[in-house]
């Protein structure tokens, strides 16, 4: 083994005799004594920034509604006191006139009144939601600071705009730089600061630093180690001994790669200090990073080695890498442009049954309908690829309808261009989206009740429309091609008409979201429904539970109509808030509430707490939950997690345990929907691939595959080869991502309620990479030990 050795650390020798190393070590050096400066501090979220708004149409609407209001409302006293400009055109709003008011400044006046007082009343604000921090902050007194007092500020402006803005934690990152603060404050909370940190900062620089310049100067410098052993008196004087060719080759491999193992080193080690001294983050997978970025330089070096063997010249072998290098990027880009405009527009994001038929929206926008015979999808109006339309989740009515809508340019704004109308998909129709009542602005789910009602959630409000309202409005043409691009397709002129017949009063309210023409406020005016929020339905439609933001919600339909038609509030329940997604579902007489990090809690219908439920041998530490639903009759819940793995939670009578099985022969899976009529659930799974299971025997009892057409068919057997055949060096990046995060995906920001999640490839990069490693080095080592040198 000596003699090994010693060629390893010849290798090693002469690569740090190179000034190019030098070079790079220094730059090193200096890239990090340039980030070791930074760091950060927590402060209160009080600042007020534009990205803060998840409704900024509807804060315009209430303010422009109440400015001049005579009784005093509290966005009436927010909006009197910002800047005379702003008053101007809120009122040329409340007048009707389309008038575009910029988000930051608006964001700046309120700021603007974190310093004052003087448009407080605490009468006016005493029917406000008045969450657990504002009043703490409030029985605090005089007592709190001014960070605190424009904490208190900023959240008295929050209550006075329900479902405006977005859930932000108590506490944001300020970053420093020497001492010194950025101009910038993050308002985001310190865990979700060290998930960007792990996810995005880290692996750019990994990716960049490592990926692109540290290999390029690793070439440059390594390139002649194996040209330079086949000159004559070296190569003699090294077979002269009783060594191995084949193991001479490898050895100077590994001495090639201890170049890059020495400057990877380095700056890794010096991330992770700087990390961990400058920002408290103590990341030991981090330095995880070393052997990858190592092994994808050994995927390039491998190339050089060789061509440097084959052709004993250095320039050739950094040229032959280069070249390479250009193919895998080539290929890279093409794999990446075949999934973000072929496989991923595809991808179901929900879904809904009703007999035999499967109804899914896309995650490219579009809506389908399965054909078992033909084993493929129909669109079911034309795709508009690369579009920016949202498809509403669908959902099955009891009278076998099923209901969506699709919202123009709704994918990154919530309101979306225009009104909206329930598109309602009816066999007796061909299935052929048909338009009826129109949606409440800023519909972002739809739910449905035993009794036949349609309950929409918007981005603050829950609105019922009665079973006998859900009907067609346009019988139109009768050819039923046409029918359906007529009735899919809005008229401008049309709607311009029935707009402008409307009052302005009409007009601001629909631009605050709240209920259409049939609809009508089902949740009592003091519920408002913050993100995280989720909803469950009792089986028999005469309860509705709510979480929101930490309060837990039963409302019950009143037994005596009402003047508003709202539900009646029979308990609240203020609970630990949070902001990480949640999900409440009914699991046989009990509710469960699912936080993605923490585990599970049960409570009774009546919203008491049941402690005595555990988890029979199921850890939920490390569970992070995507998606998950109610399994009607059988005590049962099936979640989903991120990584794409299905569960059932199952209760048992007489017992206090709930038994945790995974639902096996399916994974990848982004969409699930209950079956009532047959009692079985339905995944998507691997992009739009179908499976039944009966939750019953827990097994899979159909199985749908549909088949490829157009580009599907040459993303399979023309992109999907190449990228099996050439390393997926750029992917290495994910596995990075995945490395440092400690996390294997990561959630897409979009207007949703559950955001897509994108999973990394962790190991496809890994095993083509290490195949094209081994392939190369095994044609080096042939060559090497059979020419005659």
């Amino acid at each position: 083994m000596g003699p090994y050795l010693a060629v390893v650390s010849d290798s090693f020798r002469a690569a740090f005799s190179s000034r190019i190393l030098w070079v790079a070590i220094a730059a090193i050096y200096v890239f990090l004594f340039a980030v070791a400066p930074i760091g950060y501090r927590e402060v209160m979220t009080t600042t007020i920034r534009w990205f803060d708004f998840s409704n900024g149409t509807r804060m315009k609407a209430m303010l422009a509604q109440d400015i001049d209001q005579s009784k005093p409302t509290p966005a009436g006293q927010i909006a009197r006191a910002l800047p005379e400009e702003i008053r101007a055109n809120l009122r040329k709003v409340a007048e009707g006139e389309e008038i575009r008011i910029r988000l930051d400044l608006l964001a700046d006046a309120l700021t603007g009144l974190l310093e004052r007082e003087d448009w407080y009343d605490a009468t006016v604000w005493k029917n406000t939601t008045r969450l657990r921090e504002l009043r703490e902050l409030e029985a605090a007194g005089s007592t709190i600071d001014a960070e605190s007092r424009r904490r208190l500020a900023r959240l008295r402006i929050e209550s006075a705009l329900p479902g405006v803005f977005e859930s932000r934690g108590a506490r944001s990152i300020a970053l420093t730089y020497a001492g010194f603060d950025f101009p910038a404050v993050f308002q985001i909370a310190p865990d979700q600061f060290k998930l960007l940190l792990n996810h995005f900062v880290l692996r750019i620089i990994i990716d960049w630093v490592l990926g692109f310049v540290m290999i390029f100067l690793g070439i440059l410098v390594t390139a002649s180690i194996v040209p330079d052993m086949l000159q004559p008196g070296s190569l003699h004087l090294l077979l002269s001994k009783p060594i191995s060719r084949t193991l001479l080759f490898l050895a100077k491999f590994v001495g090639g790669c201890a170049f890059v193992l020495v400057c990877v080193t380095q700056l890794i080690v010096g991330l992770w200090l700087i990390c961990g001294w400058r920002l408290d983050i103590w990341n030991p997978r981090l330095l995880l990073c070393i052997p990858v970025c190592v092994f994808l330089f050994a995927v390039f070096y491998s190339v050089s080695a060789v061509a440097g063997l084959r052709w004993r010249s250095p320039i050739l072998a950094i040229g032959l890498a280069n070249a390479f290098g250009a193919l895998c990027l080539i290929v890279g880009v093409a794999g990446g442009v075949s999934d973000g405009f072929i496989t991923q527009p595809d991808r179901i994001e929900s879904m809904a049954v009703s007999g035999d038929t499967i109804v899914t929206a896309t995650r490219g926008g579009a809506l389908k309908r399965f054909e078992p015979t033909q084993k493929s999808w129909t669109s079911l109006f034309p795709e508009a690829p690369g579009g920016g339309d949202r498809i509403l989740p669908p959902v099955a009515l009891p009278d076998g309808r099923i209901a969506t809508a699709r919202v123009r340019s709704g994918r990154m704004n919530v309101f979306g261009s225009g009104a909206t109308a329930t598109l309602l998909l009816d066999q007796k129709d061909d299935w052929l989206p048909t338009p009826s009542i129109e949606l409440p602005t800023s519909t972002a789910q739809l739910f449905t009740t035993p009794q036949g009602e349609l309950i929409a959630l918007n981005s603050s409000e829950l609105m019922v429309a009665d079973a006998a309202a859900i009907k067609i409005i346009d019988s139109g043409a009768s050819d039923r091609s046409d029918k359906a691009a007529l009735k899919v397709d809005h008229n401008p002129d049309t709607e311009t008409t029935e707009k402008t017949s409307k009052p302005l009063f009409s007009k601001l309210l629909k631009m605050m979201g709240v209920a259409s023409d049939s609809f009508r406020p089902l949740a009592p005016a003091q519920i408002s429904l913050v993100s995280p929020r989720s909803i469950a339905i009792a089986a028999d439609g005469n309860s509705i539970f709510i979480y929101a933001s930490g309060n837990l919600v039963r409302l019950d339909r009143p037994t005596k109509p009402n003047e508003s038609g709202s539900w009646t509030l029979i308990k609240s329940v203020i609970l630990e808030s949070g902001n990480e997604p949640a999900f409440l579902r009914l699991i046989g007489d009990e509710l469960i509430l699912m936080r993605s990090e923490s585990t599970p809690e049960f409570y009774s219908l009546t919203l008491e707490k049941n402690t005595t439920r555990g988890f029979d041998g199921f850890d939920f530490s490390k569970f992070k939950i995507g998606s998950a639903i109610s399994c009607d009759g059988f005590n049962s819940v099936v979640v989903v997690s991120i990584d794409g793995l299905a569960f059932l939670l199952q209760t048992t009578k007489g017992s206090s345990g709930v038994a945790v099985s995974p639902i096996g022969g399916v994974s990848d899976i982004d969409a699930l929907t209950w079956d009532k009529g047959q009692s079985r659930l339905w995944l998507s799974h691997h992009v739009d691939q179908l499976a039944a299971i009966d939750i019953a025997k827990n097994e899979i009892v159909t199985r749908y595959s549909p088949r490829l057409t157009g580009w599907r068919l040459v993303d399979r057997y023309v992109v999907t080869p190449l990228r099996t055949l050439t390393p997926q060096t750029g992917e290495l990046s994910e596995t990075i991502a995945a490395i440092v995060s400690g996390q294997s995906t990561i959630e897409l920001p979009m207007i949703a309620e559950a955001p897509p999640i994108e999973r990394y490839n962790v190991w496809r990069p890994v095993l083509t990479c290490a195949a094209f490693i081994t392939m190369m080095l095994t044609i080096g080592c042939v060559y090497f030990s059979r020419a005659d040198f």
